[in-house]
Formats: C-alpha cells, structure tokens, sequence
C-alpha cells in the first residue's frame, strides 16, 4: 500500500506534512506533498490499503474528485482519504472560488467499492458527495456547507454505506437517498437545510 500526502501552499495548522505542497511533488512523503487532491488521483489508480493524508488548508477545487472502480479498496483493506482533524485551525477545506459553484465535490463512479472519506469540508458546490451503484463506503467526519441542490446524494443500487458524525448545513437537502440500501446515518448534525434534512425517495431499504 502507498501513501500519499496533500498540502496547500502554507504549513500552519499542519499535523501531516512539513512543507507546502507541489504538484511537481510525487506526494509520497510528509516533505513533499501534492498540492492538491486532483493531482493524487489523477496520476495515481489507489488499491486496498492506500492512504491519501489531505492536511490543514483551503483547496480551490476546479473539478469533481472522481472516485471509480479502479481506485476502489478490499472489504477488509478500505482505501482510506483523511482529512485533517485540526479544526481549530479551519481543517481541510475544498470548494470552488468565487460565484459560481462546483458541481460536485466527490463523485463515487459505477462498483467503486470499499472506500473512507474522512474529515475534509465541502464548501460552494451543488452537491457535496454523490455516489450511484457504489459498495461499502464510509463517511466519516464529512462536512458539507451550504450545497445548492444536495449534501449527500446516494442513488442507483448504492448499498452498504455509513455516513459517521457527518454535517449538512445551510444548503436545501442534507441526505437524499433513492435506490440505496442498507444506509446508516449516525451521530450527524443536519442543520439549518432550506428543503429536508433526510429525504427518502423510491426503493430505500433497510
């Protein structure tokens, strides 16, 4: 398994890395970070038992990060992408600059599989993490501030998925599920979501 390692352009609030990151960087030490998560996924097909450590920072995301069955982990070897817990200092933070929303923060692709999403904040899209016909997905400590349309949006035979200590704020719908089965939602805070905090739509099972 390998690990990689994120970073923006400055080292405060850091608990991962020791330099700023760079996208000239391999991202496979703590001294030489990726600048982005993009970057990491774009030039790396992740397996079971990789990590992607994603430090104390803003990141102005261009794009959706693209999560596809190649990238996918084992059942008992998750692939596992973590954000930083220093929260005092604003966390790891993503989200398109300026006026005009990012469509999608993550996207969870056709059989990917067995995949941790991990202390990162969405901010300034139109739905946060989304994900059709996916496995054995964890979040974890997700965030999601004022998306447009959706924070959580599982449809498409998406199953066996947990979304641990998650929030939805200010946006319109918090957790939309239709045709996911065997979701659970613990511990999270949906707050202040202008449509529904949970909206359940056809064909969701226990």
């Amino acid at each position: 398994p390998y690990i990689f390692y994120v970073n923006d352009s400055s080292t405060n609030g850091d608990i991962y890395c020791t330099a700023p990151g760079n996208n000239a960087n391999l991202g496979l030490s703590a001294g030489a970070p990726k600048a982005d998560l993009h970057a990491v996924i774009a030039n790396n097909q992740l397996g079971p038992g990789d990590r992607v450590y994603v430090d104390t920072g803003s990141y102005s995301a261009t794009g959706t990060v693209v999560m596809t069955s190649g990238d996918s982990g084992a059942s008992t070897n998750p692939v596992v992408i973590i954000g930083s817990t220093n929260r005092l200092a604003g966390g790891s933070v993503m989200g398109r600059p300026g006026s005009f929303p990012a469509n999608l923060g993550f996207v969870f692709q056709p059989n990917s599989s067995n995949i941790v999403l991990q202390d990162i904040v969405l901010t300034n899209v139109l739905r946060g993490v989304a994900m059709t016909n996916a496995l054995n997905i964890v979040l974890d400590g997700m965030e999601v501030r004022g998306a447009i349309q959706r924070a959580f949006d599982l449809q498409g035979n998406t199953r066996n998925v947990e979304l641990r200590r998650c929030v939805a704020y200010g946006g319109a719908i918090g957790a939309y599920l239709n045709q996911a089965t065997n979701v659970s939602i613990r511990y999270g805070l949906f707050w202040q979501n202008s449509a529904n905090a949970v909206y359940l739509d056809s064909q969701v099972g226990g």
